[in-house]
């Protein structure tokens, strides 16, 4: 089964954007960061991550048993 324009509008199509490119690998080239700098950005993710989960425990230790909680104080 071959690919291809079947009626004018998608050969113009083709035309227009035959040398268009979604690919560029030079364009990786230079957005590439060092292992160093990966390793930095995943350890702050990490760290970030680690506090949003300390803060959510302390949170709901916190909260557990009070009135504040609406999910607690309905009896």
């Amino acid at each position: 089964m071959a690919v291809g324009a079947r009626d004018y509008i998608d050969q113009m199509l083709v035309k227009r954007y035959a040398k268009e490119h979604a690919n560029n690998p030079e364009d990786a080239t230079t957005l590439a960061i060092s292992r160093e700098r990966y390793w930095e950005i995943m350890r702050d993710v990490a760290q970030v991550h680690l506090s949003m989960v300390k803060a959510t425990t302390f949170i709901k230790k916190t909260f557990d048993n009070t009135s504040i909680n609406p999910a607690k104080s309905k009896a």
